[in-house]
C-alpha cells in the first residue's frame, strides 16, 4: 500500500513554500503588486538610492530583488528618512504608503514593532517576532553575545501563540524550520543589535500526524496573508486579474504542496558592532543543501543567493570568506 506521512515539518514548508511562490503565493503578490507601490513613492521625492545585500528568497527574480532593496531604503535610507517634514508628509499621506505600512506593520511579520536601532526615524519599522526578542534579551556587552544552543532553551519564554512563521516553526520543534522561517520573513523582521508534483502518483493513504497546535497556527497564519493581500488591494483599488489566495494544507489538498524545504538558506539574525579595529560582525544561522543547521559569526554579509547551488557551497564559502566560528548545534530543539 503506498503512504504518504505528514508531519509537522511537512506541514510547515507546504506552507513556507506556498508562501515564497513567485507565481500566485506572498511573493507574486509582492513583485506585482507591491513593487509598483514602492516605485511610486520612492519617485515622489527622489533621493539617492542605497543598494543592499538581497536576502531570502527575493534573489528569485528580477522584480523581487528590486522590491527587497526598495522596501529595505524605505526602512533605512537615512536620506529618505531625513527629508524635511513637508517632503516627507506627502510620502507619508500618501494612500499606497498606508497600504504599504499595513504590510510591514502586520502581525503575521511579529507581535510588535522593533525598537528604533538608530538616531532617524524609519518610515517603515520592522517587526519583533519571538526569534528576535530572543536575541534581544542576551547581554550585548560581549564581543559574541549568541549561540544556538543557548537561544533554543531561552527561546520559549518568548512564544506569544500569534500566528507568525516563525513562531509555526518554533512549534514544530525542528531547528530548520525556524531557521527557514527567519529567512523567508528577513525582509519585515527586526534585525537584533504551490507546485504539483509531475509524475506523482498520489497515495492510498494519507498519514496525516500534524501536532493540532502546528495545524491551528497554520491555518490562521494563512489566513491573516489572505486578510492582508485583500486589504492592500481594497487600499489600492486594484482588482488584479490573478487570484491572489494561499490555500490551507490539508489531507485532501496535501499532495499538491511541495514540501520538502528550498535549501540552502541564510538566516540573518543580528550583528555585534565591536570596539575598532576589530570590525564589525554579523551573526547567522545557515542551513546547508542536507538540511544541516549550523550559525556562525562574520564580517561579511552572507545571503541565500551566495551559498546556492550555483555558488559557493556553505562549508567552502565560510572557510574562503568569513572569519568566523562555526558552531554545531542539535537540528531538534525542546518542543513546547
Amino acid at each position: 500500500m503506498n503512504k504518504l506521512v505528514i508531519t509537522d515539518t511537512d506541514y510547515f514548508f507546504a506552507i513556507d513554500n506556498h508562501i515564497r511562490d513567485t507565481w500566485n503565493g506572498w511573493a507574486g503578490f509582492e513583485a506585482d503588486i507591491l513593487l509598483p507601490v514602492t516605485e511610486e513613492l520612492l519617485a515622489i521625492h527622489p533621493v539617492k538610492m542605497e543598494d543592499y545585500p538581497t536576502e531570502g528568497y527575493y534573489w528569485k527574480s528580477d522584480a523581487l530583488k528590486k522590491y527587497f532593496n526598495n522596501v529595505r531604503n524605505l526602512q533605512s535610507n537615512e536620506s529618505i528618512a531625513m527629508l524635511p517634514d513637508e517632503q516627507l508628509n506627502k510620502i507619508t499621506n500618501n494612500e499606497k504608503f498606508r497600504a504599504l505600512k499595513f504590510v510591514t506593520d502586520n502581525l503575521v511579520f511579529g507581535l510588535e514593532q522593533a525598537p528604533p536601532s538608530s538616531l532617524f526615524t524609519k518610515l517603515l519599522p520592522r517587526r519583533r517576532d519571538i526569534l528576535s526578542a530572543c536575541l534581544a534579551s542576551f547581554p550585548m556587552d560581549v564581543t559574541r553575545p549568541w549561540h544556538m544552543d543557548e537561544i533554543l532553551k531561552k527561546i520559549p519564554k518568548f512564544t506569544y501563540g500569534a500566528p507568525n512563521l516563525v513562531e509555526l516553526g518554533y512549534l514544530t520543534g525542528n531547528v530548520l524550520c525556524l531557521t527557514a522561517a527567519a529567512e523567508t520573513n528577513i525582509l519585515y523582521r527586526e534585525m537584533v543589535g504551490c507546485s504539483g508534483f509531475a509524475g506523482f502518483r498520489g497515495p492510498d493513504v494519507i498519514i496525516w500526524e500534524v501536532n493540532p497546535a502546528v495545524e491551528t497556527m497554520g491555518k490562521e497564519l494563512i489566513r491573516n496573508y489572505n486578510i492582508m493581500m485583500q486589504v492592500v488591494l481594497k487600499k489600492l483599488e486594484m482588482k488584479p486579474a490573478k487570484n491572489y489566495t494561499l490555500v490551507v494544507p490539508t489531507p485532501d489538498n496535501i499532495t499538491a504542496f511541495e514540501c520538502h524545504p528550498e535549501l540552502p538558506r541564510v538566516a540573518h539574525l543580528g550583528w555585534v558592532e565591536s570596539i575598532p579595529p576589530d570590525p564589525l560582525m554579523y551573526y547567522f544561522w545557515v542551513a546547508n543543501l542536507v538540511g544541516e543547521v549550523k550559525d556562525f559569526y562574520s564580517n561579511l554579509l552572507i545571503t541565500t543567493a551566495q551559498i546556492s547551488p550555483q555558488s559557493q557551497s556553505y562549508t567552502e564559502h565560510v572557510a574562503q570568506a568569513t572569519n568566523s566560528t562555526i558552531m554545531g548545534s542539535d537540528l531538534i530543539f525542546p518542543g513546547v
